[in-house]
């Protein structure tokens, strides 16, 4: 058998409130084939001749019904094996800021939380979830750097 890989695109999703960001995490539905329960971001395979831009906007309006205000690139990049597909997992990671007071309306998660960076690190359970919130955090509030790291990371804004 040939060697197969695939992308999938994970989406930060964070809101402005009471002088920080509150990280958006996700609880999958008990009853979900892959991953029963599991704490998540938004998280997506790519259509074909989709880029994982095009398919991180299109994850986000699915599974939140909401519209990011802001986009960045997250300079972090995950990989692993998939044991039951047989594939090389490669992993996109994007930050999205909406409106603050914004809230989701759920599609394929039976709940959400918006969390404190911390609390949102601790309850997601895959590490470049994890990650992801952490280079997001930093890049919001890294203020003496700011200029720079808009320039580099910042898609649209």
């Amino acid at each position: 058998m040939g060697s197969r890989s695939e992308l999938l695109v994970q989406v930060h999703l964070v809101r402005s409130a009471q002088g920080g960001w509150q990280h958006l995490v996700l609880r999958r539905r008990q009853d979900d084939a892959e991953l029963p329960s599991l704490w998540q971001v938004v998280t997506g395979r790519l259509k074909p001749d989709e880029s994982p831009f095009e398919a991180a906007q299109r994850e986000l309006a699915e599974e939140t019904g909401l519209t990011a205000i802001e986009w960045w690139s997250l300079p972090l990049s995950a990989s692993f094996y998939d044991m039951q597909r047989e594939s090389l997992v490669f992993v996109a990671a994007f930050g999205a800021v909406v409106a603050p007071g914004a809230e989701p309306q759920l599609s394929e998660h039976c709940t959400y939380r918006w969390l404190r960076p911390t609390a949102a690190g601790a309850i997601v359970a895959v590490p470049a979830h994890q990650q992801g919130v952490a280079a997001f955090d930093y890049l919001l509030t890294e203020q003496h750097r700011m200029p720079q790291l808009r320039q580099l990371y910042c898609i649209v804004a």
